[in-house]
């Protein structure tokens, strides 16, 4: 009997001392699986704080690409305002240095009863000149006058070209009328004629 109780105390023993190394191995386990969770946590919060961070610059980039978008759209706008100002700029300055021209009459052929004229009525935008060029006429009797209103004043410039020649006059913004004669007494004549503003 003392043999058998002293045989299963010691079993005893051995399952006292292997439930507490379980307990411990248990313990630890959990102290693990706490650690492992508190982790788990931890992660997910700078997980959580990232996908915030990035919704948050998600939104920022798309706003800084609208401001890059409008202020191209700015640009475009300032830059063909200011090739429209430079083209106008360019415009104004080869007027008032006389660099344009316009063709008002080119090679009209004109007949005229003797002691008639042929005229023209142009409206006149800028101070310049006008170039009458009679290139040919039938007739050495042949004149050029120009005629213009400015200020209440009314002025004439008349010159005689013989069968052909130019003539070249300063005028004012105004209706200046052109006119193209001969002073034949029986024949007519028959008269081509270019005329050009420059302004």
């Amino acid at each position: 009997m003392a043999y058998y109780t002293s045989s299963l105390q010691s079993q005893l023993n051995a399952d006292n001392s292997e439930i507490s190394s379980l307990n411990s191995q248990l313990n630890a386990d959990n102290s693990t699986v706490s650690s492992l969770q508190s982790q788990l946590s931890s992660a997910n919060g700078q997980v959580s704080s990232l996908q915030s961070q990035l919704l948050s610059d998600s939104n920022e980039i798309s706003s800084l690409e609208s401001q890059v978008s409008n202020l191209q759209s700015q640009l475009s706008s300032a830059s063909s305002s200011s090739s429209s100002l430079q083209s106008q700029l360019s415009s104004y300055e080869a007027i008032a240095n006389l660099q344009d021209s316009s063709t008002l009459t080119y090679d009209q052929t004109v007949n005229q009863p003797a002691g008639s004229y042929t005229y023209w009525t142009f409206s006149l935008s800028y101070p310049g000149y006008l170039l009458v060029d009679v290139l040919s006429s039938t007739t050495s009797n042949t004149y050029v006058t120009v005629s213009y209103s400015y200020g209440g004043s009314n002025i004439t410039f008349t010159n005689n070209v013989g069968s052909s020649g130019m003539v070249l006059v300063p005028v004012l913004p105004s209706s200046a009328v052109v006119e193209v004669g001969n002073t034949n007494f029986i024949n007519g004549a028959t008269e081509t004629v270019t005329i050009t503003y420059y302004y």
